[in-house]
């Protein structure tokens, strides 16, 4: 079974190859949206539950032949657009936080241009991570997630060094929920689409959010792909086997 995306032709492969750069820049949309809330000031061992989840991370032995781990450039600077998705989600929590017992995976990659990336955060209590989670819930992040993808894309294209990117056009972004596994406390699933459409040539670019949380350990998936969705079945086992390693939780 194959993950990421399939190219029907060489015309697609060279737009999204000119726009990779561009698409990684709405990761931080995650980032921004799935690390909300603010830690409380109780002590926590933060190395003993950095180690735990290190431990417990996205491996390269848990893909199958063909992907490698990679590195890719930060995306571009985002002035004002947390304080537009706080005002969008009308809530006055402070939506990028910096945690202390947070772990990331590797970028992973393959040759269809799948990306998987994911991390894990250990909280000081379940009482926190349900409080991070409820900022999930809120109705409205459908919604802002498409408007926070689509002005992240826009400010790449604006501030890449890349004069052909300005060729590239964004549609409606939509945003619809993926199925998640039934693993952990609480979970959700979107997907965020961005039809991209360079000169004659369209594709569809996909990003799939899924959140997790197990006791106080919240555990944050994007699944990246072009031309075709990431494979649910791939996205429930990669996610099974992260939350199944958790412990300490």
């Amino acid at each position: 079974m194959s993950f990421g995306s399939s190219f029907v032709g060489a015309d697609d492969a060279v737009c999204m190859n000119r726009t990779a750069g561009v698409l990684g820049h709405c990761r931080m949309v995650v980032c921004v949206t799935a690390c909300a809330g603010t830690s409380p000031g109780t002590a926590q061992n933060v190395s003993g539950d950095k180690a735990l989840g290190r431990t417990a991370l996205l491996r390269l032995t848990d893909l199958p032949a063909g992907w490698s781990a990679i590195r890719r450039p930060n995306g571009p600077k985002t002035p004002g657009i947390d304080k537009e998705l706080v005002a969008c989600l009308n809530t006055s929590l402070p939506l990028i936080k910096h945690d202390r017992a947070k772990v990331s995976a590797p970028e992973f990659s393959n040759v269809d241009h799948g990306v998987v990336e994911s991390e894990l955060t250990y909280e000081v209590s379940r009482a926190q991570v349900v409080s991070d989670f409820a900022v999930l819930q809120n109705p409205q992040l459908p919604s802002c997630l498409a408007k926070a993808f689509a002005a992240v894309f826009a400010l790449g294209i604006k501030q890449s060094s890349d004069s052909s990117l300005s060729g590239i056009t964004l549609g409606t972004t939509r945003t619809s929920t993926v199925p998640v596994p039934p693993v952990g406390d609480q979970r959700l699933g979107y997907r965020v689409l961005l039809p991209l459409t360079d000169a004659a040539d369209q594709i569809n670019a996909y990003f799939d959010l899924i959140a997790v949380h197990k006791g106080r350990v919240a555990a944050v998936f994007l699944f990246e792909s072009t031309g075709a969705a990431f494979s649910g079945t791939e996205e429930a086992h990669l996610t099974t086997r992260v939350v199944g390693r958790l412990t300490h939780t």
